[in-house]
């Protein structure tokens, strides 16, 4: 009897194995970029704080922070709106006339946000001539989609050291950024800027700072700003988390002061002492010798409470203004940008089962927003006792008649506050995806005019800061 002949002709065979052994060996070689280590033998803990800031243009009296949230492209365009708002608005401080925005000191952005807080921090003026056509009126998500649909790419992917955000990352390069890393950052003398992702292990926000970077003895400054980006923007499920490498036992390192005296004293803080744990987990690399970052808004979706817990970590708001050398400082404000959706009751309409992707989408949203409220109403509050501790260092002892001379401004940017109901509804409800039409980009940067101008709050402040 005969030996049965193959189906497939000899050489379709052999193409066949050729192919896959190279798609093996293509999928081993598809790996994300290391983070380097430092180059010192000792890593230092950087103050990362508006002092280290060069540009001496910026008034130290007036402090300016800006938060831009989450929330897709909606979130890029409703942030670029306030900066034009902001560019568009002139004050006069200490002699000088000056646009309201080139006072901004920090801008601290998560997720969607992020998009617009880079290339402000990168570009400065040229965000209003470029960011436009380079991003919000163009189809990011149809382009994402592109590139995972690419035969080449789904090799990549198949790698476990490659995932979907690297895909994200390199187009986020190539479309945006144009290869910049954090020392392009820090020479464009911009305000400083915090990019903020979530600690998968720890749900606990990570900045992409020189601070947190020399916890794992890790070199910020040619860290790719596209990489911090996708990281920040890393919905899960949608994403694959971004990995750094945790090169904490390479280099000798002297944490800050206040973990110590937050593990001393538990019970004085407990937001303090959790900060202290969380912090010196970076150090055990046996444990965690990669970190896995997702979308910062699991966290902490406007990007604030960064300030509020660098000043829990100092111990007082007045520690740290000693340590920033901002002891004269008479004004701050807090511009929170906040592009979060509205609530969706049409499922209340609903008598039976609802749908798994409804389910989903409530189990993030909800929890997202309603910690939002938490975090604003936690500056507030905190706000009104700052500024009594203050005073009370400033006065002790102090006859000096300004000693007290310090105000604080909480100006919320909320797409909730829009006056019109209609509009306000269709802007909410516009998806978190990075693809909007010319005429949404054009209605939320509107918007964000809009807000502004019907803010108490900010008129409070045109009132001091405008003749």
């Amino acid at each position: 009897m005969g030996t049965p002949k193959s189906g497939l002709p000899g050489h379709w065979i052999h193409t066949l194995c050729l192919a896959a052994l190279l798609s093996l060996l293509l999928s081993a070689c598809a790996t994300h970029p290391v983070n380097t280590r430092t180059v010192q033998n000792r890593a230092a803990a950087p103050a990362d704080g508006i002092a280290a800031i060069a540009d001496a243009s910026r008034s130290d009296s007036l402090q300016v922070v800006l938060t831009f949230s989450g929330g897709g492209m909606r979130a890029a365009a409703f942030s670029y709106g306030v900066l034009e708002a902001l560019r568009d608005t002139e004050i006069l401080w200490e002699g000088k006339r000056r646009r309201l925005l080139d006072e901004a000191d920090l801008i601290s952005a998560v997720s969607g946000g992020s998009f617009t807080a880079a290339y402000y921090g990168l570009h400065g003026e040229a965000v209003f001539t470029d960011f436009e056509p380079r991003f919000l009126k163009r189809d990011v998500q149809g382009g994402l989609v592109l590139r995972m649909l690419n035969p080449y790419n789904w090799i990549r992917v198949a790698s476990p050291l490659f995932g979907k955000s690297e895909l994200a990352a390199e187009y986020y390069d190539r479309l945006l950024f144009d290869g910049a890393t954090f020392a392009d950052l820090d020479a464009a003398n911009g305000p400083q800027l915090r990019i903020n992702a979530t600690d998968m292990s720890l749900g606990a926000q990570f900045a992409f700072t020189r601070e947190q970077f020399a916890w794992i003895c890790s070199d910020l400054s040619g860290f790719p700003i596209s990489r911090a980006v996708a990281a920040s923007s890393a919905v899960p499920l949608v994403f694959s988390p971004v990995t750094l490498h945790n090169h904490a036992a390479s280099c000798r390192f002297e944490p800050p002061g206040w973990v110590a005296d937050a593990l001393a004293k538990p019970q004085a803080s407990g937001r303090r002492f959790q900060q202290a744990q969380w912090q010196l987990s970076y150090r055990d690399e046996a444990r965690r010798p990669y970190l896995h970052l997702l979308d910062g808004g699991l966290a902490d979706n406007l990007g604030l409470r960064g300030a509020v817990d660098q000043i829990t970590r100092e111990g007082g708001v007045w520690n740290l203004m000693r340590r920033e050398g901002l002891e004269a400082t008479r004004k701050v404000v807090f511009f929170v940008v906040n592009a979060e959706s509205g609530l969706d009751l049409r499922w209340d309409q609903i008598p039976g089962d609802l749908a798994l992707s409804s389910i989903l989408f409530s189990a993030t949203t909800v929890p997202i927003n309603s910690y939002s409220f938490e975090t604003v109403e936690l500056l507030r509050s905190g706000i009104a006792q700052w500024r009594r501790h203050i005073i009370s260092q400033r006065c002790s002892g102090e006859q000096d008649p300004v000693c007290g001379d310090i105000e604080f401004y909480l100006v919320e940017i909320n797409l909730a506050a829009l006056p019109d109901p209609v509009e306000r509804a269709r802007l909410q409800g516009l998806p978190t995806s990075l693809r909007l039409d010319d005429g949404e980009v054009d209605a939320l940067r509107s918007a964000a005019h809009v807000v502004l101008s019907h803010s108490p709050e900010f008129r409070r402040l045109l009132t001091d800061l405008v003749p």
